[in-house]
């Protein structure tokens, strides 16, 4: 299976990362994914965390084994 954004919504979240416009995703899917997914599709993403939150399930690894 493939993910692609909405036509449009790279260029609208580009311009609300480069206000500090908070951005807030809310998904029942994978937050590791998602967070990776618009790292590589929105760079302004990943220099901007401090304006965006993804509330998702997110992997917690056991670093004992």
């Amino acid at each position: 299976s493939s993910m692609e954004l909405k036509t449009g919504v790279q260029e609208f979240m580009t311009d609300l990362l480069r206000s500090e416009t908070p951005i807030l995703i809310f998904s029942a899917g994978l937050g590791d994914i998602i967070e990776i997914f618009l790292e590589k599709e929105i760079p302004e993403f990943r220099h901007n965390h401090e304006s965006s939150h993804i509330v998702s399930n997110f992997i917690q690894y056991d670093n004992d084994e």
